[in-house]
């Protein structure tokens, strides 16, 4: 018998992150303890956020980048790199 999870990518979103209902997160998302993520905000398919990070602004980042700090109020993390 099948699993109905079978195939399908789910997030991990730990449950003391806060993330606004309007944020578009993609399928295999992990969100480390005390993140917040704001209401302009797209997360790639297979990103991983670290603990305490803070993603406001209008940001889109892209598949997979790991972050471990707060990306500032308009800035674009992935651009940086």
């Amino acid at each position: 018998m099948r699993s109905a999870f079978e195939g399908r990518l789910m997030s991990l979103i730990h449950a003391t992150a806060i993330v606004d209902p309007k944020a578009q997160l993609a399928e295999n998302v992990e969100l480390g303890p005390y993140c917040v993520i704001g209401p302009n905000v797209k997360i790639g398919a297979g990103s991983k956020i670290g603990s305490h990070t803070v993603i406001e602004g209008h940001t889109t980042i892209g598949w997979r980048p790991p972050t471990r700090y707060e990306v500032p109020r308009g800035t674009n993390p992935v651009a940086d790199w």
